[in-house]
C-alpha cells in the first residue's frame, strides 16, 4: 500500500508516530517513502527523518485530487518546475538515499521528457 505523507505534517509527529506511519519491516524492500511537499526545507527535513529506515524518498508530483490542489502539492506543482527542481536538488544533495519523483504525463511526450530531464539534472 502506497501512502503519500505530507512532509509538513510528518515533521510535527513524534518519533513513535512517524515510525508507526512508515512501519519499516525487513521484508519490505526496497522501501520508498513518498512525501507531498511544496517547500524544499520541509521536504529535506522530513526525508532526513526517514532516510535510515528506507531505501529511497519519493516526491509526489502526480496526485491530481482536489485536496492536493488545495494543499499546493502533487500534480499542481508540475506547473512550477523551478520549485520542483529546488526541492529535488536540495534533497539529492542532502540525503544518503536516492530521490525519485512520481509525475504525470504533460500535454505532449516532449514536454514530459523535458520535465523528466529537468528532474534528472537536479539530482
Amino acid at each position: 500500500q502506497l501512502q503519500m505523507i505530507c512532509a509538513k505534517t510528518f515533521l510535527r509527529l513524534s518519533e513513535q508516530e512517524r515510525r508507526a506511519m512508515i512501519e519499516p519491516h525487513p521484508d519490505d524492500r526496497p522501501l520508498f517513502v513518498q512525501f507531498a511537499a511544496d517547500d524544499p526545507e520541509a521536504f529535506v527535513a522530513a526525508a532526513r527523518l526517514v532516510e535510515g529506515m528506507c531505501d529511497g524518498v519519493d516526491l509526489n508530483l502526480g496526485c491530481p485530487q482536489g485536496q492536493a490542489v488545495r494543499g499546493h502539492y502533487g500534480a499542481i506543482l508540475m506547473a512550477e518546475p523551478e520549485l520542483v527542481q529546488a526541492m529535488v536538488t536540495a534533497a539529492a544533495a542532502s540525503l544518503s538515499v536516492p530521490v525519485t519523483c512520481k509525475i504525470r504525463r504533460l500535454d505532449t511526450e516532449g514536454e514530459t521528457a523535458a520535465f523528466a530531464r529537468m528532474l534528472e539534472a537536479g539530482r
